[in-house]
Parts: C-alpha cells; structure tokens; sequence
C-alpha cells in the first residue's frame, strides 16, 4: 500500500496548513492534529490521506460560508449556489448547511423578512414584486407568504402608490401614452391590477393629466 508523509505541519490561530510528500497541501481544524495524531515526519496511509482530504474539504466549505455570510444575510439556496460554484461536493455542503441553520445562521424566513424591510425602505414597491424577487432567491412560496403578511406587505397604502403615479406622470410631461407607460411603471414595481384602476381613476378625478 502506498504510504505519504507529512513533510510540515503549520499551525495557525484558526487552522492547521498540512503539506504532504504527494506534493498536496490542505487545511484542517486544529483538532485534528491530535484527533488524527498528526506530526511532521508522520507517514500515513492512503485510506488516511483520504480521510484528512474529506475533513479538509469540510472545513474549507464551512469556512467559506461564514465568509459569505459575513456580507450579509443569505437564503439557503443562495448559499447551497455558492458552494457548489466554489466546486465543493454534496456531502460538505449539506453538513454545512446543516451547521449553519443549526447555529442560526441562516434561516430563510428571517431572510424574507429583512429583505422586504430593506427593499421598502429604499422605495414604494409592491407585494408582487417582493414575491418574484424573494422566489428567484430561492424562498419557499409558504415562507414568503408568511413573510410578507408579517412585515404588512399584503396590506395595499392606496396614498404611496398614488404618490408615485404622480410622480411618474410629472417625469412624462406631455407624452401621448402617458396613461399606458405609467400603468406599465406601477405593474413593474410589483402593484396588482386592480390597485392600479383605482389609481388610474384618482388621477383622472384630481385633475392629473394623463
């Protein structure tokens, strides 16, 4: 059987840098010097070397999520994404997705919940919107549900979606499909077709031209 030795051992405030005669270097958790007996000069067998390459591939996935979390929040699917564009296998990947709910570190309802508070206070947005966004993140349809109920983005501000409409028709001036473009402008941030109407129909009352 082929055997490899341990040609240096590093040790960091965080990890282990072990550097192998097969040429390969890896990174481990500082328990696994004395978890594994590890030591420079050791010669370990393959199974061994495999086994150190496994818990190495473990701990550079948990260690690169953290980073990413460290950004901000992230969805479950967000993460599984960049971990797999990282080339991590499955297994590190499901363990450390585990880790990170376990430790609540993500958690995708509290994610749905700040992403619709920081996306309405930056403008006048509506739930269809926040829905579509929230889905391509990879949000469970039921999650983003109770999501939106809970920061009361079902509820309909009738006076921010009029206030935006006159805002959009000032920017088109004398444009003949002003009433068409500014429909368009209130679907594509997310209002519902009928909440649109009742806008339509305030404008025409006030004596907005459209």
């Amino acid at each position: 059987m082929e055997m490899i030795e341990i040609e240096h051992i590093i040790t960091k405030q965080t990890h282990l840098t072990v550097c192998f005669s097969t040429g390969e270097t890896i990174r481990l958790p500082i328990a696994c010097e004395r978890m594994y007996g590890l030591a420079k000069g050791k010669v370990i067998d393959r199974p061994l070397y495999q086994q150190l390459k496994e818990e190495s591939e473990k701990f550079m996935c948990r260690r690169k999520a953290l980073d990413y979390l460290s950004i901000r929040n992230r969805s479950t699917w967000e993460m599984e994404r960049y971990l797999q564009k990282k080339g991590f296998g499955k297994d590190p990947i499901r363990e450390t997705i585990i880790f990170l709910r376990e430790a609540g570190y993500i958690n995708d309802y509290d994610y749905a919940v700040r992403y619709i508070n920081a996306r309405r206070s930056r403008k006048t947005i509506g739930k269809r919107l926040l829905r579509a966004e929230l889905y391509r993140r990879g949000v469970d349809r039921n999650i983003i549900s109770r999501a939106l109920a809970e920061t009361g983005s079902n509820i309909v501000n009738a006076d921010e979606i009029y206030a935006l409409a006159v805002k959009k028709a000032n920017t088109l001036k004398s444009d003949q499909n002003k009433m068409r473009k500014i429909m368009y402008f209130l679907r594509q941030r997310g209002f519902g077709e009928d909440d649109i109407r009742a806008v339509v129909e305030r404008l025409k009352k006030e004596n907005i031209e459209i």
